[in-house]
């Protein structure tokens, strides 16, 4: 099923992503934690990356969230 609503990978926009987010993107996909995290989902991996990044981002960016995050680690620890 296709959504009508998501812009095709070749299709020409206004927005493009900038030369060092592309160039950083490719090498985190070569990284060997990306290459064994994503084992088996290559064709994902840009969209996979590309999600875990904005959860890192607002790890960093959001407080509650981060104190709500390593709550659960020390939860988890403790079992």
């Amino acid at each position: 099923m296709v959504d009508a609503a998501v812009v095709p990978p070749e299709a020409r926009t206004l927005a493009r992503t900038p030369t060092g987010v592309q160039a950083a993107l490719r090498a985190l996909s070569r990284s060997r934690f990306f290459a064994a995290a994503y084992q088996g989902v290559r064709a994902a991996l840009d969209s996979l990356l590309v999600a875990d990044l904005h959860q890192v981002r607002r790890y960093l960016l959001e407080p509650d969230l981060r104190r709500e995050v390593m709550s659960r680690g020390v939860m988890v620890a403790a079992n």
